[in-house]
Formats: C-alpha cells, structure tokens, sequence
C-alpha cells in the first residue's frame, strides 16, 4: 500500500466467505476506510456520519461509492439509515460501519452503539468483527501526514442474529465492546 504502510491481516477467508454482512470496525484513524477498501473491495456499501458529506473531498468520494450518511443527532436519520441499509442488505450487499458511531479520541474503545445490531437482527446477516490495530500510529487523528508502518488486521468469525436471539440489541453491543 502507499507511503510505507504495510497490512497483516489474520481471517481474510472469513470475509468472502461470510457475504453478505455487517462488517464492523473500530475506528482509530483517517486511514481505517481505506484499510477498509482494500480488504472488503467490492460489493460494500459504507455508513458515515452527516459532516462528512459536506467536505470538499471526502463528501464526493464517499457519494461517489453509495455511502449511507446519517445525522447522528436526529432519530428520525438513524431510522431511514436503518431502512436504507436493510435494503442494501437485501440486495446481497454487505456494510461496513464502526460501531462506536466515530473515531476514537484514544486507543481504546469507545462505548458502542445498538444500530448495527439492530439491523443484523432486522436483515438476519451476520455482523463480522474487524479489529485495526496501529492505525492511528500510521495517520494520527487531525494530522495529515502519514508515517510508515505496519497496520495488524484481525478479523473474527462471523456472529449470526440466531446467536443472540434472546439478548436485546443493546445487551449485544456491550458484550461485544
């Protein structure tokens, strides 16, 4: 990849082989979504957050690639998201959202939102964990100068809604934070 940057990724059979889904992230830094590109390819639609779609040139891009923007202080945004991305899904499509709603301030994670659970259970896809390590070592948050480096991808077995038919969304979110 470029300026330096080096992938290891550990599960990449599991993401061809769980199509379509909800791929999850945690999302540390600006390069996550191009980290993302390269693993996912094709057939992957994005969810992201209103602001983004504003900016001179992320906004395009990411309309450019059918990106699912939601106003993550109006309720009424987070339900047509939902709906939208249910019908994405429908259509043998997979997403790919963080669950914690944004990029994270510091290494750890942020407290994780219900929306891609809800949705896994509403589709009945599975959701597949992707786990980014050092990337904000590589490109820390509000800087534009990459660093060479070696970003570690994890991805994790597929979850299936079956699995936790009898937690709620939210219950589901924090055992899975």
């Amino acid at each position: 990849m470029a300026a330096g940057l080096r992938l290891t990724i550990d599960g990449l059979d599991i993401i061809d082989n769980n199509r379509p889904a909800i791929f999850i992230f945690n999302h540390q830094s600006g390069i996550d979504p191009i980290i993302l590109c390269r693993l996912l390819r094709k057939d992957i639609v994005g969810v992201a957050k209103i602001e983004l779609k504003l900016h001179p040139v992320i906004g395009p891009l990411l309309s450019f690639g059918d990106t699912l923007f939601v106003d993550r202080d109006n309720k009424q945004s987070k339900v047509d998201v939902l709906d939208d991305a249910n019908l994405v899904l429908s259509h043998t499509l997979s997403l790919a959202m963080s669950p914690e709603g944004t990029r994270s301030k510091r290494s750890e994670l942020g407290q994780f939102r219900s929306g891609a659970f809800r949705l896994a259970r509403r589709s009945n896809r599975p959701i597949v964990p992707i786990i980014i390590l050092n990337s904000a070592k590589v490109l820390p948050p509000r800087s534009l100068n990459m660093k060479p480096g070696n970003v570690r991808i994890k991805v994790l077995p597929p979850i299936y809604p079956k699995d936790w038919a009898d937690k709620h969304p939210n219950e589901m979110a924090a055992t899975m934070h």
